[in-house]
């Protein structure tokens, strides 16, 4: 019957793209490098720079460039179409420089840069700093949407050095700071965050900074903000041994908009699009802040390593002269030489026992002539020697599809079996493959869905509506179950739809009523039903309140804050259980505690509250204000709501207390653990009955980022937790039950395959004895069931677990991927199950096709996202 999608945009590997209808626009300067990359059809658009040399261009809407600024005297021309004139207005003066050891390092002081990269790229001069030789690359492509910086240090002598590198950037205006988003989904940069977004205070670009993505040894030591007026500073701190060198990479994206700022960062972050265009492998080896992962090409004598000129993980020889074992009795002192194990003949072995022939290889030497590996009398295709497959037991496919075929939408697409995942015959997982009416880039369809019965809803956050009138808007889509399948059956807008109010970012059905938050929405109004054409209180938020009759889906309410505030995200995060609506609002800042507190308290910024409402005889009204029994300053208590009869959960997802399990003593503090409160509703009073925290918090777990109530069950997401299987932010969901009115925990859940930063439970549902989590940053490229998690070929493409409870035990039940898993389509950005049906939204996946009649292979439009539903077996 819910679900609210919403706590941050930022995942590691997303999907992002510019418009087609973009026009692009070039600056040359004298020598020929064409430095600037104009994208944009709004208002602002992008700069390139290096040392004094900044070009920025403002455009007007029809594409036409109307401002350049420049600031030093280098004589340039412009290509691509428009003109332009110099000025000295509000531009973007967006220098990017850096400090040594505290040194300046002068980009144009130690000679004149050279071009690389087919002239994308400026090579500047080396400088020697405390021994250091230093020198910069800057580069701009030609067909995409950043400026890389890479920051190189060479350490020629004969001790390890130690390095402060310090970044200072700028916003990109003349005006004061405005953080829009971090990586950690709010609005405070800190040493956690692998990028974060920036605007001005006014109308001015929105620029993302990537500063890493968290896998690389060299980590973010220190972020300043605004020192001076719109100055950015991030440090890292690191070792250069003797003759080594280490490169720091920073990427900047400047966008017309908030959202596409926002997925600009998570966008480039994964590394997409041409962020490793003109590095070599030898580059890469340098990198200190970006890192991926090539441990599955890891052996005795290879070690995995990423070539960024072809994208992909390859073994290179290691452990050179190293003892190994080739796994041939009838050799001795074994070691590794280029890569290969190899060692001497024992002439006292028999020649009954040595290596393997044409057969494959049923003992313990090398490969044979069929490519099956050694040992165990197997072969790597999963069949055994009657043909049989080993990795489960296959169920029939539909009629008309063969063996290795899943029948989905009335095609056949190929699969290695049709094992029986779901509990349902092959024909009937998965039922529906859902799109928008209209698919658009960037819309994000499948950032948030519900279900209920034969009806489910999908949001679409950055939707614009059919006429085009409101770009970026959001819009919901009504999706219901018939004879023939899913079908659509209606499209819904906000009345008071505005461009970038990200109406749909959170939805919650049941039965005849459907709730659609709407967080930057930005009215002033407050209570029920106020005034919608008031837009004096940006990104307050707002909830629509929808209900089915004879003639369709018609607005019931318009709900807001009774403490209406800028930027407090009201609708953030919403759920519903009959007449009982409960929405979140994560940046609302009052330093009251507990419910019914003091709402007009405006003093601890993005501590977050919770809204109750009631529904009598039609009419809406609210019933509680509740605010965290230990409030904090960025807590982002309703991070994600949950509500069952008259029990609420609530999460404080970055709530930074210590303390461990139910009703946790707060101890210290433990940064960004999170946290869970529950509310119990006697009458019409509610009132605080557990306060929970993980059984083994961690730093930066997140726990409470998403959560799920159903009875006397209820479950909590830590997004980054380690967890039982101690795997670095691989993310747990924790599960408690309710025992003679008493909270206790019961078990905490992890996939049975598990990597670092898998992102498990990044989306979040509970119906009975059933949890499903979503897990946006898996990676394996094996489409629909069974899948194959242990293969990371698409990156960030994302899964689904369905875990099972019998007894007080819980199992995995199913793993559940994509039918075509690319990279970056984020596969479970959203979940929504009410125990007989599952909805998984895809919000980065890039199909073209409308409705319900669209073909998973075909990826026509980038980021327009999908759902796909399947069927959950009793």
């Amino acid at each position: 019957m819910r679900r609210s999608f919403l706590p941050a945009l930022a995942v590691a590997g997303l999907a992002f793209a510019a418009a087609p209808a973009h026009a692009y626009f070039t600056l040359v300067d004298s020598s020929g490098l064409e430095f600037f990359v104009y994208d944009s059809v709004t208002s602002v658009s992008y700069y390139s720079s290096y040392s004094d040399i900044t070009y920025f261009f403002f455009s007007s809407a029809s594409g036409s460039a109307t401002d350049a600024t420049y600031t030093a005297a280098v004589p340039s021309t412009t290509s691509g179409g428009g003109t332009y004139t110099t000025t000295l207005g509000d531009a973007f003066d967006g220098y990017n420089g850096i400090t040594v050891n505290g040194k300046a390092y002068y980009n144009n002081g130690a000679a004149t840069p050279s071009t690389a990269c087919d002239g994308r790229e400026y090579v500047f001069g080396t400088q020697t700093i405390d021994g250091l030789e230093v020198f910069r690359r800057f580069f701009v492509p030609a067909d995409d949407e950043f400026a890389r910086w890479i920051t190189v240090v060479t350490n020629p002598g004969s001790e390890a050095a130690a390095v402060e590198l310090k970044v200072v950037s700028n916003l990109g205006s003349d005006s004061d700071t405005v953080v829009l988003a971090t990586a950690s989904g709010d609005t405070t940069i800190d040493t956690a965050d692998t990028w974060f977004a920036t605007g001005g205070d006014y109308d001015d670009p929105r620029v993302a900074h990537i500063l890493g993505n968290g896998m690389g040894p060299v980590a973010v030591a220190s972020v300043m903000v605004g020192e001076f007026q719109d100055d950015l500073i991030w440090t890292y701190d690191f070792t250069v041994e003797p003759g080594q060198t280490v490169s720091i990479i920073n990427y900047v994206s400047g966008q017309p908009t908030n959202a596409d700022a926002v997925a600009a960062g998570s966008y480039y972050e994964g590394l997409s699009g041409s962020t490793l265009a003109c590095l070599t492998a030898d580059d890469w080896a340098t990198v200190g802040n970006f890192g991926i992962d090539c441990s599955a090409e890891d052996g005795q004598c290879v070690a995995g390593a990423f070539d960024p000129s072809t994208g992909a993980c390859t073994a290179v020889p290691a452990n050179e002269g190293g003892s190994c074992d080739d796994g041939d009795e009838c050799t001795l002192d074994d070691v590794c030489s280029a890569g290969e194990c190899a060692g001497t003949v024992d002439p006292e072995c028999g020649d009954d026992s040595g290596s393997t022939g044409d057969d494959g290889g049923t003992d313990s030497g090398t490969t044979g002539d069929d490519g099956g590996t050694t040992g165990d009398d197997s072969t790597t295709d999963g069949l055994d020697e009657s043909g049989d497959s080993t990795t489960g037991e296959p169920e029939p496919c539909a009629p008309g599809c063969e063996d290795d075929e899943l029948c989905f939408e009335g095609q056949c697409y190929p699969l290695d079996d049709c094992t029986q995942q779901l509990g349902v015959p092959c024909d009937e997982v998965p039922q529906g493959y859902l799109k928008a009416s209209a698919p658009q880039e960037l819309a994000f369809f499948g950032r948030a869905a519900a279900v209920d019965g034969d009806t489910l809803v999908v949001g679409a956050l950055s939707q614009s509506d059919p006429a085009g009138t409101v770009p970026h808007g959001g819009m919901v889509y009504v999706f219901t179950r018939t004879e023939a399948g899913w079908q659509p059956e209606a499209e819904l807008a906000a009345p008071n739809a505005d461009e970038g109010d990200w109406f749909g970012c959170s939805v919650a059905l049941d039965g005849s009523t459907l709730v659609v938050g709407a967080l930057q929405e930005g009215s002033a109004a407050t209570g029920i039903d106020g005034d919608a054409s008031d837009d004096s209180a940006g990104s307050s938020g707002a909830v629509y309140v929808f209900e089915r009759g004879d003639a369709g889906w018609a607005l019931q309410a318009y709900v807001k804050a009774s403490n209406t505030d800028t930027s407090d995200g009201f609708g953030g995060a919403v759920d519903l259980d009959g007449d009982t609506l409960v929405v979140g609002a994560t940046h609302e800042s009052s330093a009251s505690a507990g419910v019914g507190g003091d709402e007009q308290d405006d003093s601890l910024g993005a501590s977050g509250a919770v809204y109750v409402f009631v529904r009598s005889g039609g009419t809406w009204a609210q019933q509680a204000y509740i605010k965290a029994g230990y409030p904090g300053e960025f807590d982002l208590f309703g991070a994600d709501v949950a509500v069952d009869g008259d029990t609420l959960v609530v999460g404080a997802s970055i709530e930074s207390l210590g303390g461990s399990g139910v009703d946790a003593s707060p101890a210290g503090s433990l940064f960004r653990s999170g946290a869970a409160y529950v509310y119990e509703r006697s009458g019409t009073q509610w009132s605080q009955v557990a306060y929970l925290k993980a059984e083994q918090p961690e730093y930066e777990a997140h726990f409470g980022s998403w959560v799920a109530v159903d009875g006397d069950t209820l479950a909590v997401a830590a997004t980054q937790d380690d967890g039982p299987a101690d795997v670095y932010q691989a993310g747990a969901v924790h599960v408690y039950q309710r025992v003679a009115g008493q909270w206790g925990w019961q078990a905490t859940l992890q996939p049975d395959v598990i990597d670092p930063y898998l992102g498990f439970g990044s989306s979040l549902d509970l119906a009975g004895d059933t949890v499903v989590a979503g897990a946006f940053g898996e990676s394996s490229s094996v489409g629909g069931l069974p899948g194959d998690p242990l293969d990371e070929g698409a990156s960030s493409s994302g899964a689904a677990y369905v875990f099972e409870r019998v007894g007080t035990g819980w199992s995995q039940r199913a793993y559940v991927k994509a039918i075509d898993p690319e990279d970056g389509d984020t596969f479970g950005s959203a979940i929504a199950t009410d125990g007989s049906t599952l909805v998984v939204g895809a919000q980065y996946e890039d199909g073209s096709g409308p409705g319900v009649e669209g073909d998973p292979f075909d990826n026509g439009v980038d980021a327009s996202g999908a759902a796909f539903v399947y069927r959950i077996a009793p």
